[in-house]
């Protein structure tokens, strides 16, 4: 579904996306498609460049694929509404996709060996409704995950 002001989507995330099955997986279901949208949003924001190959990942992360319906509206997201309704609809959810891998392997970057910084989505409840953002061996694990995708995203 799309209109001028909004887009739907739906993001299948299998063990090829396996950092952010990770993340997400510690995630409160309610709160996992804000989080996507943050993370894509600072995806298509990070000034380093995005590459993605063909090359097929084999991840095992021992996590069942999660299906994600995010809505995503010109008035929340401008930048990323317009980046994704340029796109042919079959092409925006693994735009999305990319962009939100993207975005977490630019925010881990920034995070990882501090302890003090916290990452949070723009929007949230409380310090207490993500508590594993708070956890650094989760964001070095998450990490390390994207470091060994063997040019899945460089």
């Amino acid at each position: 579904m799309s209109s001028n002001n909004s887009i739907r989507l739906c993001v299948s995330l299998f063990p090829e996306y396996e950092s952010l099955l990770y993340e997400l997986s510690a995630t409160p279901s309610r709160d996992r498609a804000s989080r996507l949208r943050f993370l894509a949003n600072n995806g298509l924001h990070s000034k380093s460049p995005i590459t993605f190959s063909n090359s097929p990942v084999s991840g095992s992360c021992g996590i069942d694929p999660l299906r994600i319906i995010v809505l995503l509206t010109r008035k929340e997201y401008p930048e990323l509404f317009d980046e994704l309704f340029s796109l042919p609809l079959r092409d925006r959810t693994s735009r999305f996709r990319l962009l939100a891998q993207h975005g977490l392997y630019t925010l881990l970057k920034t995070s990882v060996g501090n302890d003090n910084q916290r990452c949070t989505l723009p929007n949230e409840r409380n310090q207490d409704s993500s508590p594993h953002l708070q956890d650094s061996s989760r964001k070095k694990k998450v990490k390390s995950m994207l470091d060994n995708l063997n040019g899945a995203l460089l």
